[in-house]
Parts: structure tokens; C-alpha cells; sequence
């Protein structure tokens, strides 16, 4: 399915850019919504990205989607599309991550490892379409079929060598592993006047082929997870916490780069999230003027020390202070002059209280009240 591309994330690019680098068999890196339309991509004019049809659904039952083999004209060389999903913390999916993987380094492997000079080994798709060959990559052979009859016997033989057409038209022993994961077989040919002296090798050759497929989609899978899903998902559950009213989160450094300057700025922004909540709390219980408790927070002291003294069975003080021909004074002096007198009043029960007792504001102008929270004699009852 092709998708237009839109315009790309400039930071989540040179994101994409930086892990880029590390792995440069990938020409390019792009992150697609659900819907398949370019969210960032490395490339300067992402353009369309082709991914099967269904891939969205693909990605929900497999852990990544590969397009179709293509020629990049640009690079002369043969190149395919590779998707995996970003998970959404709620299950599902929130998009993509695909990669553009240069499948031409296959072919020095094949050659590698080949069973002899006469021996070719083809990546080529459960249809016969040719992929990559140790003797040949290039367009031309992006174009040719494995003999269709040759694909349904190596098939029904499952992995046992067979005598057959070959690639090229001659007659070959020949063996084929499917890759798990993707719709590709890896086909490996020997002329048949060199196939008993190569045979045990070319079984050996298959077999490394295989894993090292294996190990090319495992790798690129842990890396893309390990450098961009997983943060990011660390940042999804940490601010869906915070929303739920949580604020003791603390998300690791875990990489550099964006997503590591994005868990910083979310971890200062939480802190500074807990200093104005823990301040809020304090404004809440303590009386402007004179620093002291106010009397919502007084009654709360007040109704758990009866409580307690209930339950414990011993008694409790409340010491009621009132200052004296305030009125007057607020009235000759002026409210300013009786605020300094109501502050002033406030700093003594607080110089004389210990940490045990507790202080605070009763009514408006004229009264202030304290509670020692201590045991005393029964005449104090």
C-alpha cells in the first residue's frame, strides 16, 4: 500500500538521523502513523513509503512487516522496506518505525560462504522472485524468476536436497530454507558434476545463511526498541501516572540524544510539579499574617487529639489566648500597627512551643489560640 508522505518532525529527524549513523546499512529511518502518512523521516523528501496491504494488521499479530525487494536507481543497489511497530501503552498500535535496508552487503555474504566456485546461492522470494545472488546483484536480476517448478519441488522436498533446474537453466542439486518472518526462501545450486563433493559444505552454507538473516532482523528490532520505542514508552506510562494524580515519577536517563533531553525537561517539569503542590498544601493550613495554622487546620488537630485522648485514656491541654483592648488600639493605631501586634504575638507562641505542640490562629483580629499535645496532671483536666 503506498502512502503520500507528509511533512517531517524536524527534531524527531535528526533523531532518526543520529541512529541512522550508527547502522549504515539502513539509507533511511521513518516514523508513520496508523494510517501510513510520514510522521519524521531522515530522508529530506520522505516522499511515499510502500508497505504491504494490511501491514497495519501484520503489525498487530507480527513483531515487524517486510516490503517488497525494489531497486534503488539512486544507489544502484537492491534495497527492501522493513516495519516495526510502536506499541501504545493501552495495547495496540501508535504507527511504525520503517527502515530502508541495503540488501546488497547479502551478496559478499553469499559468497563467503559458497560451497565452491561452481556453487551460486540465491535470496529470492516464496514465489521465485530473485533477490540477491553470491555471482550476481544488480536490476537485471531483480527481474528473473527461480524455474517455478524448481520452487514447488525444493518446497515439497522441505530442506532435502533435489535435482532440478537451475537459476541459470542447467541442471543443479539444489536446497532451499524458507526465513522465518518474511516471504523469503534462500536457494542454494551446484552443478550436479560438483554436487557430491560439495554437498556437505553447501548444507553448512544454507544453515548460516539462515542465521544470519535471522540475526540481521534481530538486531535491527533490539535496536530500534532499545533506542526509540522504549524510552518512549517509558514516557507514555510516566505521564499517564502524573495525569492520575502521581507525582512521585522519576524516569531514567537511560540514552542521549532527543529523547533523553525530553525524559530531562519531564523530570524537572514533575519536580517542580511536587515543590508547588507541596507549597499549596502549606498555604492551605497556615494563616497569612502570622505564619501560625489557621483554624481549618486547627479543628482537623483538635478532633484527631479527642480522638486520641479517647482511645488512649489520658487527657490533653487548649490554651485560649486573647489580646486585650485590641480594638482600640486597631482603632487609635490603625489596622498596619495591629498586624505588627497580631505578628509580634504570633512569634512568642512560636519561640515558646515545642515541636510536640501546636499553634494557631482562631478567629480574626483579636484571638489566638494554642494546643500542647502533652500528658498533664489530673488537676489540668
Amino acid at each position: 500500500m503506498q502512502r503520500t508522505g507528509t511533512r517531517s518532525s524536524p527534531r524527531l529527524a535528526g533523531y532518526l538521523n543520529s541512529i541512522r549513523e550508527r547502522f549504515p546499512d539502513y539509507s533511511q529511518l521513518t516514523i508513520l502513523d496508523t494510517s501510513g502518512h510520514v510522521v519524521a523521516s531522515t530522508g529530506e523528501r520522505p516522499g511515499s513509503v510502500d508497505l504491504p496491504v494490511g501491514w497495519q494488521n501484520r503489525l498487530h499479530a507480527d513483531d515487524f512487516v517486510v516490503g517488497k525487494p525494489y531497486w534503488n536507481k539512486a544507489a544502484k543497489r537492491p534495497e527492501v522496506l522493513l516495519a516495526v511497530p510502536i506499541a501504545a501503552p493501552q495495547g495496540g498500535s501508535l504507527g511504525a518505525i520503517t527502515a530502508k535496508a541495503n540488501l546488497s552487503t547479502l551478496g559478499p555474504t553469499l559468497r563467503r560462504y559458497a560451497a565452491g566456485e561452481a556453487s551460486r546461492t540465491y535470496v529470492a522470494t516464496d514465489t521465485g522472485g530473485l533477490i540477491v545472488g553470491s555471482v550476481d546483484v544488480s536490476e537485471t536480476l531483480l527481474d528473473q524468476l527461480y524455474p517455478a517448478e524448481s520452487v514447488r519441488i525444493l518446497a515439497e522436498r522441505n530442506g532435502e536436497p533435489a535435482e532440478l533446474m537451475g537459476a541459470k537453466g542447467d541442471e543443479v542439486i539444489a536446497s532451499m530454507r524458507r526465513v522465518p518472518g518474511v516471504d523469503w526462501i534462500v536457494v542454494a545450486e551446484t552443478p550436479s558434476t560438483d554436487v557430491f563433493a560439495e554437498l556437505t559444505r553447501l548444507r553448512n552454507v544454507t544453515l548460516l545463511i539462515v542465521a544470519g538473516m535471522l540475526l540481521v532482523a534481530s538486531v535491527l528490532g533490539y535496536s530500534l526498541g532499545l533506542f526509540i520505542v522504549r524510552p518512549l514508552d517509558r514516557l507514555t506510562r510516566g505521564a499517564a501516572k502524573v495525569a492520575g494524580g502521581d507525582l512521585d515519577v522519576d524516569l531514567p536517563l537511560g540514552t542521549g540524544g532527543e529523547v533523553g533531553y525530553l525524559t530531562q525537561v519531564f523530570n524537572n517539569m514533575v519536580s517542580r510539579l511536587r515543590d508547588g503542590h507541596r507549597e499549596l498544601e502549606r498555604l492551605s493550613v497556615t494563616d497569612p499574617l502570622t505564619g501560625l495554622y489557621n483554624r481549618r487546620r486547627m479543628m482537623e488537630v483538635v478532633e484527631n487529639e479527642v480522638r486520641r485522648a479517647r482511645r488512649l485514656n489520658h487527657p490533653f491541654t487548649v490554651l485560649m489566648a486573647d489580646v486585650d483592648h485590641f480594638k482600640p488600639y486597631n482603632d487609635q493605631y490603625g489596622h498596619p500597627a495591629g498586624d505588627v501586634v497580631l505578628k509580634r504575638v504570633a512569634a512568642i507562641l512560636k519561640d515558646s512551643t515545642r515541636d510536640v505542640d501546636f499553634a494557631a490562629r482562631y478567629g480574626g483580629e483579636e484571638s489566638i489560640w494554642r494546643s500542647e499535645e502533652r500528658r498533664v496532671g489530673k488537676e489540668c483536666r
